[in-house]
């Protein structure tokens, strides 16, 4: 019998390989969205102009991604070589998230494994924004300590978050997964504190203008408000989150009690936002994404605790699936 550690290094092994081929493909694509001005400011960042790092209001990424980004340039050097390093590192991290939320069982993890490659969640670092796969994962661990208490340690991760893309921030409706409001509250302040602390010296030196810039708008309730050929702005951006947070805060504290709520508070979160931008591109369903992959791991490795629940809950699904054609009950007491 194989190991089970040594299956699990297997499939992550197998998950590193398939980003790399993924990146190797990506690599023959030119027009790949933001990660290339996003290297280009994380250069600026990390020199001794750091202060012009955000003065392109075009740059809607946080310093960590701008610096991840940039690393990856800088190793991968050309194209092929830039989208190898960044789907790699971007699903290395993505899979040992997923790893830990399945309980290091290979089996959660290959289930997860192969539906991000249908999906083709790997090439997403590259062909998308490797800040949306960082907040997906980091959402789903706050989520998962929100639930045991560990509301210091929840918020932090909603705060790193945010420290990717400011709209990471909104993760704090997973925070409602706490106990009590109470002791959510507490991880807000550090969800808050975190990317404040990482932009305030941007702000404070002058170049900052990422809150300058605004989106057409072409879909979506301000289509219906405003019309088109009016701009979507900053502003209009902070209705939308309120109300992601009113509706994925509210889901949690319908939901906090079932183990699934750690990753459908996140997915509801994502999906109203979604629902609500004035525009939509596909990489924008990628936190959701990771996180409907995982929970459905979830559920493959836990199905019979699931069938469970619903039989105690929905009594007549079990008692007619057990009349069903096929199903096996229990064997009688007695022979005729």
């Amino acid at each position: 019998m194989v190991d089970r550690r040594l299956a699990l290094a297997l499939v992550y092994a197998a998950m590193l390989v398939a980003a790399a081929l993924f990146g190797w493909l990506s690599g023959s694509y030119t027009d790949v969205g933001d990660v290339w001005s996003f290297a280009n400011a994380g250069s600026t960042l990390l020199s001794s102009s750091w202060l012009h790092a955000f003065h392109v209001p075009a740059i809607q990424a946080g310093p960590l991604e701008l610096a991840l980004t940039y690393a990856a340039k800088t190793v991968g050097g050309g194209h092929t070589g830039f989208a190898v390093v960044l789907d790699v590192t971007s699903m290395a991290v993505v899979t040992a998230a997923a790893a830990s939320l399945l309980e290091w069982r290979a089996l959660g993890l290959a289930v997860f494994a192969a539906g991000a490659c249908v999906l083709q969640l790997p090439e997403e670092g590259y062909r998308g924004h490797p800040g949306d796969l960082m907040i997906g994962v980091l959402w789903l661990l706050a989520g998962r300590e929100a639930r045991r208490g560990r509301n210091a340690l929840a918020g932090g991760m909603v705060g790193l978050s945010a420290c990717f893309e400011v709209w990471g921030v909104l993760g704090v409706a997973v925070l409602c997964l706490a106990p009590t409001l109470r002791r959510a509250a507490r991880g807000v302040v550090i969800a808050a504190a975190l990317p404040i602390a990482c932009f305030l010296p941007f702000a404070l030196g002058g170049y900052f203008r990422m809150f300058q810039f605004s989106w057409p708008i072409l879909r979506g309730p301000a289509l219906l408000l405003v019309g088109s050929g009016h701009e979507f702005t900053w502003w209009m951006r902070v209705a939308e989150g309120a109300a992601v947070v009113v509706a994925a805060g509210s889901t949690a504290r319908l939901l906090r009690r079932l183990p699934e709520s750690m990753w459908i508070v996140p997915a509801v979160a994502v999906l109203t936002r979604i629902a609500l931008d004035p525009m939509t591109y596909g990489y924008y369903f990628d936190p959701a994404l990771v996180a409907l992959l995982i929970g459905g791991s979830q559920l493959v490795l836990h199905w019979r605790e699931l069938h469970d629940r619903l039989a105690a809950g929905f009594p007549s699904l079990t008692a007619n699936s057990a009349r069903a054609p096929g199903w096996s009950s229990r064997a009688p007491s007695s022979l005729p």
